[in-house]
């Protein structure tokens, strides 16, 4: 039998999530948009590859360059691994 709950306790994980992508995507936008980049640094480092590779495909691809260079060569790969095949 299929249990509705685990639906809707996945469709709330997944909303909260987009939710925290969006603010952590406003927060790298500031860092961008002030040149702030060893602040952005610190933010890349507290996140994981996989939530960077979604906030990448939200980035144009100015930024996305700039936030990628900021990763560390372990966590750009992994990061990548993750990226969608469009860039």
């Amino acid at each position: 039998m299929y249990d509705l709950r685990k639906e809707n306790h996945l469709h709330k994980w997944t909303a909260e999530l987009r939710g925290n992508t969006i603010v952590e995507k406003e927060r790298i936008l500031e860092f961008l948009a002030r040149h702030e980049y060893k602040g952005l640094r610190e933010v890349l480092e507290t996140m994981y590859p996989v939530d960077i590779a979604l906030l990448l495909d939200e980035l144009n691809l100015k930024e996305t360059v700039i936030v990628f260079r900021l990763l560390t060569k372990e966590d750009a790969a992994e990061t990548f691994s993750h990226m969608n095949s469009d860039i």
